[in-house]
């Protein structure tokens, strides 16, 4: 079996929930190492994210890292919600700067990650700080290096681990890896793998994320003419992917979930 945690997202109406519950279900006797619940853009999903968390952490059996965003949040909010996080017991948060707020009235005392990570610092509360890395670099940033030298910052302030974003050629993980060890960078950097369950909402996302997509995966799948080979393909290419890290000698890895377990739990199978 790999050591592995789960990102889940807040879900917007009864029958999501109801389906949330039920991949968790499903997935949780695999014994993921946490559970994280991410913000909608601009904190949108924050009180169902705070929701779902609770929730969570009443199960008791899994340690939850909910998503925590501060870009149009003051320090004021930001303690608060990281206050009554501390009260349910939780100890690990995923630390994100979240997307630019469309409207310029937003509260702006934290504009980064970085300062994101300073505030939490100041509680003593969190053991485990993960933050975002981007091998293929952030969408916003000038470059590579500038991108591992947000990261070495965000490491030097206290955090304790990253997780990457998602990718489907590893030697961009590879590559990242060696130049981050370069800079000295030291945390865990853990590798976040997204199962394709829709290519088509998979090739939006990798457009906004500045994710490449192989042109043999994009001739694959645009060659399937039924689910059943689609899925299959899927699976194929998401045990592929884990049984070629885990040669490089990578131990953990994130998934993605996006509220769905059939290719996961397939794939947590192919390890027992």
């Amino acid at each position: 079996m790999i050591d592995f945690s789960i990102e889940f997202f807040p879900p917007s109406s009864p029958v999501m929930e109801e389906n949330l519950w039920l991949t968790y279900e499903t997935l949780k006797k695999y014994n993921p190492s946490f559970i994280s619940v991410t913000y909608g853009a601009d904190g949108s999903t924050r009180d169902r994210t705070h929701d779902i968390v609770k929730k969570l952490t009443k199960e008791k059996k899994i340690l939850v890292a909910p998503h925590l965003t501060c870009i149009g949040s003051s320090k004021l909010e930001i303690s608060i919600i990281l206050s009554d996080y501390a009260k349910l017991g939780i100890e690990s948060v995923v630390a994100l700067r979240g997307d630019k707020p469309k409207e310029n009235n937003s509260p702006m005392d934290l504009k980064f990650a970085t300062d994101l990570i300073e505030e939490i610092k100041k509680l003593q509360n969190y053991k485990n700080i993960f933050v975002a890395a981007y091998p293929e670099t952030h969408p916003e940033s000038k470059s590579i290096k500038e991108d591992i030298a947000v990261l070495k910052l965000k490491e030097d302030l206290g955090a304790t681990h990253a997780i990457t974003q998602f990718f489907f050629d590893n030697n961009f993980y590879y590559e990242y890896l060696n130049l981050c060890a370069q800079q000295n960078i030291s945390i865990p950097i853990i590798p976040g793998i997204l199962p394709i369950n829709n290519f088509e909402k998979v090739c939006s996302f990798a457009q906004k994320c500045n994710t490449v997509i192989p042109k043999s995966m994009i001739e694959a799948f645009n060659n399937l003419s039924s689910n059943e080979d689609t899925l299959k393909l899927s699976l194929n290419l998401l045990v592929g992917q884990v049984e070629e890290l885990k040669q490089y000698g990578v131990t953990n890895f994130h998934f993605y979930s996006l509220n769905q377990s059939t290719l996961l739990e397939s794939l947590f199978k192919s390890f027992e």
